[in-house]
């Protein structure tokens, strides 16, 4: 699991939100079950997506999950 604490979140300026989402994601989970577990539409689930993506420089989940496994 991640450390949803770590500074690597701060300098990608990732806001705590996102931090669960990309958890998550790391963990295997769809959209729709991200969606479903913290109470939030597919749509706000995309949403999320898009801004960590252009935040961190990647372009798809697989490629998120690696960044993250990788420093976290």
């Amino acid at each position: 699991d991640l450390d949803l604490t770590s500074g690597i979140f701060e300098q990608y300026g990732i806001t705590l939100r996102e931090r669960e989402i990309i958890q998550l994601v790391c963990q295997g989970k769809s959209n729709c079950e991200i969606a479903k577990e913290l109470f939030i539409s597919q749509q706000t689930v995309k949403d999320h997506n898009k801004n960590i993506f252009r935040k961190t420089g990647v372009k798809n989940r697989v490629q998120l999950a690696n960044f993250f496994r990788k420093i976290g």
